[in-house]
């Protein structure tokens, strides 16, 4: 005979459980709070550019992050075509 589903569930009450409570889930504070504005990797970028100066190598590129505000005045049927644009290939 097989045991059934119920068969194998059973109710212990707290007191017979043995052991440590079940710990709190720790959630951090967000960092917004105590950090302020954290600078944004193309600002971090642009500063190690002027720091190396003349030595920072010219393979890489820095662009100005596009957000949905820049297509906000764009007709629909437009804003497809400037997307597939600006990607890089």
């Amino acid at each position: 005979m097989r045991p059934s589903a119920p068969r194998l569930v059973r109710i212990l009450r707290r007191s017979q459980i043995q052991g440590t409570p079940a710990a709190r889930r720790v959630v951090p504070e967000p960092l917004n709070q105590h950090a302020g504005r954290l600078p944004a990797l193309n600002d971090i970028l642009n500063q190690r550019r002027v720091q190396a100066g003349a030595q920072y190598p010219s393979n890489i590129r820095i662009e100005p992050a596009i957000t949905s505000r820049t297509f906000r005045n764009i007709p629909i049927h437009t804003r497809e075509t400037l997307k597939k644009l600006i990607k890089e290939r």
